[in-house]
Order: C-alpha cells, then structure tokens, then sequence
C-alpha cells in the first residue's frame, strides 16, 4: 500500500523484504520478492509486470525475477495488488519456512 499511495517503487521501504517478513513473523532467511510498478489499467498493469518478469529469463544475465518464479526452494507466495491514483503496485514475496 504504501508503495502506490507514496508513488514509491522500491523493495527498501520499512526495510528490506527479509525485515518486513520477520516483522509479521516469517522467521527464515529463504526468501525473494518481485516488484513491478506500473499505472493505469489494475489487470494490464500486473498482466505486463509478470510478463516482464518472465521475460527476463532471455536477457538478464542471471534470470532476474524470473529465477524467483521458478526457484522450487520457494513453497510460499504471498501477492499483494495497490491501485492509488492511477498508480498499480504489484509485489509477489517468496518464502521457505
């Protein structure tokens, strides 16, 4: 929520994801998150951030976050989808207890 009401994109406020996941009580250090930040159309914007995270698989050197979408270490997912102004935030954690 905060990232679509302060027209934030970044995986670093309240922290990083491993803090904000241990302050609701996700104790491991086995952890990723997706980001994607967009605007206008809800289902356009989080259809196009997936797609581009998919698509890095064919040019980022290391996956980017489509090595987080298929890590199989990963058991648990939590999504979270804020429309604010226009703006769409889409942010996909990824745990093992």
């Amino acid at each position: 929520k905060k990232l679509a009401v302060g027209n934030d994109c970044s995986h670093f406020i309240g922290g990083n994801p491993g803090d904000r996941l241990r302050r609701a009580g996700y104790t491991s250090y086995r952890w990723a998150e997706n980001l994607g930040c967009r605007s206008g159309n809800p289902y356009s914007a989080v259809l196009g951030s997936h797609l581009y995270f998919q698509g890095e698989r064919s040019w980022s050197p290391l996956g980017g976050h489509y090595v987080n979408l298929m890590n199989s270490q990963y058991d648990r997912a939590g999504i979270g989808v804020w429309v604010s102004g226009g703006r769409v935030r889409l942010v996909v954690d990824f745990y093992h207890p």
